[in-house]
């Protein structure tokens, strides 16, 4: 981290001198500070584009706002609602679940009842019946179950799992099995459901979300210098298999790196114009990029 912030760094500066300022620049960055904003950003919900609690992190005086007016732009984004709460039912029992991301473009919205089945790691061997139960760390054995005809399938959370496995829980294909999350905490419960008559129900819609590119614009110090223009980007939303979920921490990393720009440029005014850019939409091609 260090090193890609020193290079940015430095290509604000005129080219005669940058050396002898190297240390200076050195000196200014903190991956301490950096670790701090990963901490405080990677909880706040920003699927597709900040939430409201993350746009007024960034726009205040202690984030971009340190470094002058905050404009903001405003566009739409269609993303599948993030907020989406489930349900498992069977007799007084009520498991809530996390709908996964869309298969394609076809939600986990779904009424659907039959038996449950726990299957394991999903393998062949132990798929049957209506509704399957698989641990997430499984592979894309959930594939199985898709194909034999499963109604809806549960993955159960695990002590630990790796960004290989996550991966392998996408689908761009638009396949009729809604897919869902369940907590470590609520994993016994689904358990002690298996071989009951169970009741799934979820109302997942694509919706038109209002996102939002930051820009922040630094004038130069340098009358001979000031119009030239460098420019920092960052994306500041976030993906997850489990939208609704936290999560960000790796994601957020590029616009920690971004708002530790800002304090050194508050504390050493760039030669250089510089324009901070902070895009949303970067999940959906690069959608706030090109709204720019």
């Amino acid at each position: 981290m260090r090193v890609v912030l020193l290079l940015l760094l430095v290509y604000s500066l005129p080219c005669a001198g940058a050396g002898q300022q190297y240390e200076q620049i050195a000196a200014s960055v903190s991956e301490r500070r950096v670790a701090e904003w990963i901490e405080a950003l990677f909880a706040m919900p920003r699927v597709g584009t900040p939430g409201r609690e993350a746009l007024a992190f960034l726009r205040s005086p202690t984030a971009l706002g340190a470094a002058g007016e905050v404009t903001v732009e405003r566009y739409r984004l269609p993303l599948p609602s993030p907020q989406v709460r489930s349900e498992l039912r069977t007799g007084d029992l009520r498991v809530p679940l996390y709908p996964l991301w869309p298969n394609g473009v076809r939600t986990s919205s779904c009424r659907v009842q039959g038996p449950l089945v726990y299957a394991g790691s999903g393998s062949l061997a132990e798929l049957s019946g209506h509704h399957v139960a698989l641990q997430f760390n499984s592979g894309s054995n959930w594939r199985n179950a898709a194909a034999l005809g499963a109604a809806a399938i549960l993955f159960l959370e695990p002590p630990g799992t790796t960004r290989r496995e996550a991966d392998k829980k996408w689908s761009s294909l638009p396949l009729e099995v809604p897919r869902f999350y369940v907590r470590a905490q609520d994993a016994p419960k689904v358990l002690e459901s298996t071989g009951r008559h169970v009741d799934v129900a979820c109302d997942q819609p694509w919706v038109a979300e209002e996102a939002v590119n930051l820009l922040v614009a630094i004038p130069g110090s340098d009358a001979r210098l000031r119009n030239e223009w460098v420019v920092f980007a960052a994306y500041s939303d976030t993906v997850s298999v489990v939208p609704g979920m936290p999560h960000g921490a790796d994601q957020t990393a590029g616009l920690a790196a971004l708002l530790e720009l800002v304090r050194h440029f508050k504390a050493n005014p760039p030669k250089r114009s510089v324009l901070l850019l902070v895009t949303s939409g970067h999940f959906q091609g690069m959608a706030g990029m090109r709204a720019v």
